[in-house]
């Protein structure tokens, strides 16, 4: 499968990925498949479930996110993107209210989950974004990319706050920790790197250890900035 989400209260999976086109939903005690969701059209590459376990979503080539109820397996909603720009990668939010959808162009879109209202797209990544998690309290969005970097954004603005480069490798998975305070970035050379979510605290950390400021070098490659004391007190 292309894609496995597992249900809340763990008694569902659900796949996607099979050449026609199908999410199905599967009862992990038996191991029987439960529901079959049929999309009008296009290939599911991502699926996901709501926080209270009541509805799966998939995402697709067809630039589309369909919502299913799981008890019925009725349709519910259709969260349509502007354009041919496909659907790699969605994440719901913690609160159940939003979900996010990243798409080939390297946009970002963000729907009102209750109503299928687009809210706001973030624009940053140069190519598809391939993987999406929300941080525990909602308030940022992780996002990894074929343009070899995950970032970082605060879903209240879109503004992007941290960025960790992987190139020249495809950023394929991204998660952050139960706490918040790390997140786990996977790339195709098939590592997967811890990073800070508090930038200055990594700072401070990197700066204790060097007991020196940074080379011209360094501040480049960890995206640090043009120049300056990026280490304060220290020569």
């Amino acid at each position: 499968a292309a894609s496995v989400a597992i249900s809340p209260d763990g008694r569902y999976a659900l796949t996607a990925g099979a050449s026609d086109g199908t999410a199905r939903l599967w009862n992990l005690a038996t191991g029987q498949p439960v529901q079959v969701f049929r999309p009008a059209a296009g290939i599911i590459l991502d699926t996901a479930f709501s926080p209270d376990g009541r509805y799966a979503l998939a995402a697709g080539m067809d630039s589309r996110v369909l919502m299913w109820a799981i008890e019925g397996g009725q349709l519910i909603r259709t969260f349509e993107l502007t354009g041919p720009v496909g659907a790699p990668s969605l994440a719901v939010s913690p609160d159940g209210k939003q979900v996010a959808v990243g798409t080939r162009v390297g946009e970002i879109v963000l729907f009102e989950l209750a109503s299928g209202r687009q809210q706001q797209v973030i624009i940053g990544h140069a190519a598809g974004v391939r993987d999406l998690a929300f941080s525990p309290d909602g308030k940022l969005l992780l996002s990894g990319s074929v343009d070899g970097t995950a970032r970082l954004w605060a879903v209240a603005t879109g503004a992007e706050l941290r960025r960790y480069n992987r190139r020249p490798f495809t950023v394929h998975g991204v998660v952050f920790a139960p706490d918040g305070r790390t997140v786990l970035v996977a790339a195709t050379d098939g590592l997967g790197q811890r990073y800070d979510v508090d930038y200055q605290e990594t700072v401070r950390y990197v700066c204790g250890r060097l007991r020196r400021d940074f080379s011209a070098e360094e501040l480049t490659q960890y995206e640090l900035g043009e120049g300056g004391n990026t280490c304060q007190g220290v020569e």
